[in-house]
């Protein structure tokens, strides 16, 4: 083997190897409309489970304040008393 022939057998190699790379890219960058509808559930789950844990933890704070001011009360009602 010569080495033009040498030459061009490496240049198809690396065109060969170019068009693959090319190939496998366009197929990851296009998701398809399963993937899609997917995603798209899940995000909308995501933002429930966000949604529901932040009122969780709102509940939580405005029932925390309400009882200590309960307790406050009682403990005022408790000290005017005797």
């Amino acid at each position: 083997m010569n080495e033009t022939q040498a030459t061009e057998t490496q240049t198809k190699r690396t065109e060969a190897t170019e068009t693959q790379t090319v190939r496998t890219q366009a197929t990851v960058t296009q998701p398809t409309e399963t993937q899609i509808t997917e995603a798209k559930t899940t995000f909308i789950g995501r933002l429930f489970t966000l949604v529901g844990s932040l009122i969780f933890l709102i509940g939580s704070i405005i029932s925390a304040i309400v009882g200590y001011q309960a307790y406050v009360n009682l403990l005022e009602q408790a000290s005017s008393s005797t």
